[in-house]
């Protein structure tokens, strides 16, 4: 060992080492992950707000503060009310307390009540209706969180998975305007930064993303990943991708990570873990014909997720599609809101 393979001496300039001294290289066996848990504030909140997200535009200024506004009133369409009559459980959680005082959530979200009324800021308009009844239903697990679900049997319903390809994303409400006759739409997985699909994505049997096994970061490559797919002969599967052939595939589109595999929950996720967020999944009834879209109205962790499908909906194989920005529409409710967006590709079905 010579002098640059020592160990370096804290506080002392010590000079260029080799990995030898600083356990880089080979040495090196762990690696950082980033892990975005939701703020205790957004946990505590009664109405499951993105606080930490809408907090981020005001700060934007004069023009963040609609987007801020808008934010809220996708889940609490009364802020100027709430901001004056809620408890605020957000505050009481605030860890900014523990530095020097919690931030005064309320009376900006009062604020932003007030401003949009002087501002003549419109809600979200329902969409008009398709005159179809989507099959709803809202699940409600107590500390285990509440999921919102559309069931989808394949013999009344056609699941497309598309990927529209504009270089400026996918904007689901344009989406909505464009395709008459759609009763459900959803974002399908986790995409790049670039607006193109992570994975293998097939619309109507033209492959237009290849299928990816690559490792890497985040939930996309949180191993075992897998593919949704709709078959020619009308049923639906999510399989492992690297199970995937593509062989009688018509429609697909992978995630990740798997959330169940034959009945069993991945096995990097815990029960009772902090890494909780707002999230949307697909899964398919054994017989592979039903397939359920769920968005979860709570903030879970990807144990409870995993669970609600097999325990609620008797489901043997699921995948995560995506999390803070995700949005399931159905016919009759608002247009999805394009400051969550926008996407790449997406999950629509039409009544048969």
């Amino acid at each position: 060992m010579n002098a640059h393979d020592q160990p370096p001496t804290v506080g002392v300039a010590t000079g260029p080492a080799t990995s030898l001294a600083y356990h880089t290289g080979t040495w090196r066996t762990e690696r950082p992950v980033y892990v975005e848990l939701a703020p205790p504030c957004s946990l505590a909140c009664p109405s499951g707000e993105d606080i930490r997200s809408w907090l981020g535009s005001v700060q934007e200024g004069e023009e963040g503060l609609e987007k801020a506004w808008r934010r809220i009133v996708a889940a609490n369409p009364l802020p100027a009310v709430m901001g004056r009559i809620c408890y605020h459980p957000c505050q009481t959680a605030c860890n900014r307390a523990e530095l020097d005082e919690e931030v005064g959530i309320n009376a900006v979200e009062r604020f932003l009540g007030d401003h949009a009324i002087a501002q003549d800021w419109a809600l979200p308009a329902p969409a008009a209706s398709s005159g179809v009844d989507v099959p709803t239903q809202v699940i409600n697990l107590g500390e285990h969180g509440s999921y919102g679900v559309v069931t989808l049997d394949l013999d009344d319903w056609d699941v497309r998975v598309d990927w529209p390809q504009d270089e400026d994303g996918t904007d689901l409400a344009e989406y909505i305007a464009d395709h008459p006759g759609i009763a459900v739409l959803t974002n399908a997985g986790i995409f790049s930064d670039d607006l193109t699909p992570g994975g293998v994505l097939v619309a109507d049997g033209e492959e237009l993303r290849a299928l990816n096994l690559s490792d890497g970061y985040g939930n996309f490559h949180l191993k075992p990943n897998a593919v949704f797919e709709i078959r020619e002969d009308g049923t639906a599967a999510v399989v492992d991708s690297t199970l995937y052939t593509g062989d009688g595939v018509t429609q697909a589109t992978q995630s990740g990570p798997a959330l169940l595999l034959d009945g069993e929950i991945h096995p990097q996720f815990t029960e009772g873990s902090a890494n909780t967020a707002l999230r949307t999944g697909v899964g398919v009834s054994p017989d592979g014909g039903t397939v359920y879209l769920a968005i979860t109205r709570t903030y879970v962790n990807l144990w409870d997720f995993a669970t609600m499908f097999r325990d609620e909906l008797g489901v043997d194989d699921a995948l995560y599609l995506d999390g803070q920005i995700s949005q399931l529409w159905v016919s009759g409710a608002s247009d999805p809101t394009p400051y969550l967006g926008p996407y790449a590709g997406v999950i629509a079905a039409y009544p048969r």
